[in-house]
């Protein structure tokens, strides 16, 4: 199965390929699922993102580790975290990716982080 997942700093995160962590509200991400990374007019064709781990977490408790695999400051992420999800709970799911290609004919519907 393969979800698209908009992210909403895809030159900084996604086409640099620094970004390998997000996180959801909902236990929705399975591992070996492919999400298929949209949103920026220099998407890559047939950039996946292959789910290699999915735990739950506390949100407020990111890591430097974490930090590194989002890409960004642990306070810069929870502020559009939280502005993004402003009804969340302190639980949330960690989904780590790791990059790759995929056929063109998979598809799936958008969720952003």
């Amino acid at each position: 199965m393969t979800s698209s997942v908009i992210f909403p700093r895809y030159a900084e995160d996604i086409a640099t390929r620094r970004r390998t962590l997000m996180h959801a509200v909902e236990d929705v991400y399975k591992v070996g699922e492919q999400l298929c990374l949209i949103g920026h007019p220099d998407v890559v064709r047939g950039l996946v993102a292959t789910v290699i781990n999915v735990e739950r977490v506390l949100i407020s408790e990111l890591t430097a580790d974490d930090e590194v695999k989002l890409n960004c400051p642990k306070e810069a992420y929870l502020e559009r975290w939280n502005a993004l999800h402003p009804n969340a709970g302190y639980w949330v799911f960690a989904v780590e990716f790791r990059y790759g290609f995929a056929d063109e004919s998979t598809a799936g519907s958008a969720v952003s982080t």
